[in-house]
């Protein structure tokens, strides 16, 4: 199972990127539109997990999106995000076929604990498990491991891993083999925080490099791109080594 994918549609743009920010920050693969007409295409183009849309959308309004979503016999979740606060414009909204009524201005916290419990609804968790080369990647437990190749045996590897370095990795993983660039990878893993440095991003993707990498998987800064994630997937098992901090 992939990242999460996110279609949001917010005609502010300096909201649209908080939000877009921090639903990156979690993982998600984030899709973002300035209108309703736009919103509606995009959905109708791919496939989401969760869509979020402003109400009060240029061309089309948030609306009549969930309406035309529904019409067409779609359950994807949809959250209403909106500056409008009457009982008449939520009512309006969940009758439209959103799943939830969220008003801004809304904070980081809320709106990711909103968007994992709709999540929830497409089989995603709040947290996830992943195969990265010869590693497993356990969100729940902030760890990596190399399993044994002896059933019931501990594993051979494994290592901690932050909060910080689960989200780059996280966001790295979903986009193995592709250059990254500074701005993505500080926009999806410091959303809401204080300005980064690029020393402070080339020091965790450090720390993961010495703690992760293997014959078959490596992190390679690209000067002046960004990073990126290579994987070969037959890689053996006992093959990975780990070093701690």
């Amino acid at each position: 199972m992939g990242s999460p994918r996110l279609l949001i549609a917010e005609d502010h743009e300096q909201t649209l990127e908080f939000y877009a920010r921090v639903a990156r920050s979690d993982g998600l693969d984030v899709v973002a539109c300035t209108d309703g007409g736009q919103a509606l295409a995009t959905w109708s183009s791919q496939r989401f997990d969760l869509v979020v849309l402003d109400l009060k959308l240029p061309i089309l309004s948030g609306f009549d999106v969930c309406r035309r979503m529904r019409a067409r016999g779609d359950q994807t979740p949809v959250m209403a995000l909106t500056g409008m606060t009457s009982e008449s414009a939520e009512l309006e909204a969940l009758a439209a076929g959103a799943d939830d009524y969220v008003i801004k201005p809304c904070s980081f916290d809320r709106f990711r604990a909103r968007v994992r419990a709709l999540l929830r609804r497409s089989g995603y968790g709040p947290r996830r498990r992943w195969r990265l080369g010869p590693w497993i990647v356990d969100e729940a437990s902030g760890t990596a491991i190399v399993p044994s190749k002896l059933v019931g045996e501990p594993p051979t590897s494994v290592v901690a891993l932050s909060g910080l370095e689960l989200r780059l990795l996280a966001f790295l993983s979903a986009r193995a083999g592709e250059v990254v660039s500074r701005e993505q990878l500080l926009s999806a893993c410091w959303a809401g925080e204080k300005p980064v440095t690029d020393n402070a991003l080339a020091a965790v993707a450090a720390r993961l490099r010495r703690k992760l990498e293997c014959p078959g998987l490596t992190i390679r800064a690209l000067r002046g791109r960004g990073l990126m994630l290579e994987v070969v997937r037959q890689v053996q098992s006992g093959s990975a080594t780990a070093a701690s901090d």
